[in-house]
């Protein structure tokens, strides 16, 4: 289950060097290339910061890390989509899920 390249794949994918995740995130580049090299375990605090660096949830951090099961490619993009609409205030998460009914019931027409 666990993903000993998957720093590197999020670095590949922001197209970001390991210095630039050091910057974003604050960490100290000694913690990042130790998660790099896998001598130490990214837990759940280094994976809110992380995931915040770089606009994901700390969830899918830790799926890519391999410490929660993974989910079919097709949630990804669920789970930005919930991320995003939990920091919202309450009116606008309601006005959002109202727009979504919207949504899908004119598609049913």
């Amino acid at each position: 289950m666990e993903n000993k390249h998957w720093l590197d794949d999020l670095l590949d994918d922001l197209g970001w060097t390991p210095a630039d995740l050091a910057r974003a995130t604050k960490l100290d580049s000694a913690v990042i290339s130790n998660i790099r090299n896998g001598k130490r375990d990214v837990g759940l605090e280094t994976s809110i910061t992380i995931a915040k660096a770089t606009n994901r949830s700390p969830e899918s951090i830790l799926r890519m890390a391999g410490k929660l099961p993974a989910r079919p490619e097709t949630d990804e993009e669920l789970e930005k989509v919930l991320y995003e609409i939990a920091k919202l205030p309450k009116d606008d998460q309601r006005e959002v899920l109202a727009f979504i009914r919207m949504k899908n019931n004119l598609r049913k027409k």
